[in-house]
């Protein structure tokens, strides 16, 4: 009789399956513990971390048990999926931050500096009141106001343009047009900034006050709320005031931003791959069949189509406003919702398997999307035929 090639693996006995099925049991109620702790650190906005309490927490017992045992099981498993080793990580982290200490997870926070005083180096101080400038106008309501800021040619000195997040990649900084739309600042200017002759001696407030009566397109553009940006805009400026100003650009090679601080959020505007005209998002007025995936299609196929529509509204709208818009519809039924809360549906969904998984999107999704796209088809024929017009675009 032939024998049967294994490739290298071995035979698994049942009660060695049963042995891991009780340690994969056990496991998930460490990660399940583990990402709760993480999510809680996180939450509270801990985000320097103490590596000597790190060590002691690992040494300590239960958290470095938990992670000894985590680490045998996970490194013998065949198939681990970009997902599951993302779980895995946040788990690992919570346990490693958060067990084992006798003092509590807040204890693992390194202290925080505070700036007492003004920069004493005069170009800091006044690149620094451009940026105060810009969070008193975060402040008002002008959330949708971003910046590029870095380095002229010559490297001598530090620029700082504003520019509306429709005017914004997905990278989160860069413009897509730099000469319009845009307000530039350069610490050769000393304090005139923007070329104004009344500027210097200027607070921050009165300057957020000139910009928006000399900017008022910038800034009615730059209306609405973007706060994962301004959240982030805060934590920039506190490490703008210990000297480290933000640098996206220069003529030299530059150290990736995460050493310092995360990059600033994606762009709301950018939803899609936008060439330099912008295109790429249809609105539901010029939304026309030929727009439509085919009926059954793939996720592949489904996928760029709910990325045409912005469901944030430029930031105007929240992602858990989204989701909740997405569950709603779903509980009364696809037939009752507007042309907007079906989009809305398909772009948080196509943004939730985008970013939370690598693996193949959930078959009731691809159900779901499919469903929603019908019932845009299905408007979209009702208007064609009441007007007579197979391609014209929905009202």
């Amino acid at each position: 009789m032939q024998q049967r090639q294994t490739s290298g693996r071995r035979a698994v006995s049942r009660a060695e399956l049963d042995d891991r099925g009780h340690l994969m049991k056990q496991d998930s109620q460490w990660l399940e513990l583990g990402d709760k702790t993480y999510r809680a650190l996180r939450g509270q906005g801990l985000v320097l971390i103490d590596l000597d309490a790190v060590e002691r927490s690992i040494i300590s017992g239960d958290a470095g048990q938990a992670l000894y045992q985590l680490m045998e099981q996970y490194r013998s498993q065949e198939m681990l999926d970009g997902k599951a080793i993302a779980v895995f990580q946040r788990a690992m982290t919570g346990w490693i931050l958060g067990a084992g200490t006798e003092g509590g997870a807040d204890q693992m926070a390194a202290p925080l500096p505070i700036s007492l005083t003004p920069p004493a180096d005069a170009a800091l101080r006044r690149s620094l009141r451009v940026l105060s400038m810009v969070a008193e106008l975060h402040k008002a309501g002008y959330q949708r106001l971003r910046i590029a800021a870095g380095m002229s040619p010559s490297g001598c000195y530090w620029r700082c343009h504003i520019t509306p997040v429709d005017n914004i990649r997905a990278n989160g900084w860069e413009p897509l047009d730099w000469d319009d739309g845009i307000a530039s600042y350069i610490s050769g200017d000393e304090d005139r900034y923007f070329g104004w002759k009344d500027a210097p001696g200027k607070t921050a407030r009165q300057l957020a006050q000139l910009f928006v009566e000399r900017f008022p397109e910038l800034a009615l553009r730059g209306v609405g709320r973007d706060r994962p940006y301004a959240g982030w805009f805060v934590g920039m400026l506190g490490a703008a005031e210990s000297g480290r100003l933000p640098i996206f650009f220069a003529d030299q090679d530059l150290e990736p931003i995460e050493a310092e601080m995360p990059p600033p959020p994606c762009a709301v505007g950018g939803i899609t791959d936008r060439d330099e005209e912008g295109a790429g998002l249809i609105c539901n007025e010029d939304l026309l069949l030929t727009h439509l995936p085919m009926p059954n299609a793939r996720w592949e196929d489904i996928e760029p189509f709910c990325a045409t529509y912005d469901g944030y509204a430029g930031g105007r709208r929240s992602i858990d406003e989204c989701m909740a818009i997405a569950k709603r519809i779903v509980k009364i039924g696809l037939a009752e919702a507007s042309m907007d809360e079906l989009r809305i549906l398909l772009f948080i969904r196509q943004r939730a398997a985008r970013w939370n998984s690598e693996m193949p999107v959930a078959e009731q999704d691809v159900r779901l999307a499919r469903a929603a796209i019908e019932e845009i088809r299905s408007r979209l024929t009702k208007n064609d035929c009441s007007t007579g017009n197979a391609g014209a675009p929905a009202r």
